[in-house]
């Protein structure tokens, strides 16, 4: 039978403490300590969701080359940004639009 002892580390820099969290914010990034991305693309949804409304809002009154700067700015540029870290996480679950 194996019994394992689980310690807590602590982690120090120049003589202060640093704590230990279960989710936090880094550079944009929503992490929790397991690595899992849940929280920050159900984050990302939610931008992504106001982006489509202001789309389908926009889009009787503006030409499509303008529908497509909107869709860069509103919804590409959340989509893309750290998308290269996603790759070699979790399963996630998300919710659907």
């Amino acid at each position: 039978m194996q019994h394992k002892n689980h310690t807590k580390p602590t982690i120090q820099y120049d003589s202060q403490l640093i704590e230990k969290k279960k989710i936090t914010n880094f550079l944009g990034f929503t992490v929790d300590q397991h690595l899992d991305w849940s929280k920050h693309v159900n984050k990302i949804l939610t931008k992504i969701h106001s982006g489509i409304y202001a789309l389908s809002k926009m889009s009787f009154y503006c030409n499509l080359s303008t529908l497509r700067n909107i869709y860069f700015s509103y919804i590409h540029s959340h989509i893309s940004f750290g998308i290269c870290l996603f790759g070699a996480t979790k399963k996630l679950i998300c919710s659907p639009f």
